[in-house]
């Protein structure tokens, strides 16, 4: 244990009534954004505000609901020279893929 003298020397802050964590315990609120791809106006609701928190996300959403739903069927779509059947199997091009029917890449 310390000496006294040393304990002393502290000093304890103790929170006033009206001070308690307002800045951990602040319900959000909702909210408007602007979409990066189309710049339209989209909510971001409290309730999308704490799934965002409980997930450990600090950014918040830069894309509308359909921008963003575009850009996933983009991204899926993109196969790296056509056919349209998905991302191509860079090992079976190679013919080294192991997987066979089992592989989630296009083997065209």
């Amino acid at each position: 244990s310390l000496p006294l003298s040393l304990l002393q020397q502290f000093k304890v802050h103790k929170k006033s009534a009206g001070e308690s964590n307002t800045l951990a315990k602040a319900a959000p609120e909702d909210i408007t954004l602007n979409c990066r791809d189309c710049n339209a106006e989209f909510p971001f609701s409290a309730g999308e505000q704490e799934f965002y928190l409980s997930k450990g996300w600090e950014n918040q959403p830069t894309r509308c609901t359909e921008c963003k739903n575009a850009k996933k069927a983009r991204f899926g779509e993109e196969s790296g020279g056509g056919g349209g059947a998905g991302p191509v199997c860079y090992a079976f091009q190679k013919g080294e893929c192991t997987r066979g029917d089992g592989c989630r890449f296009s083997h065209a």
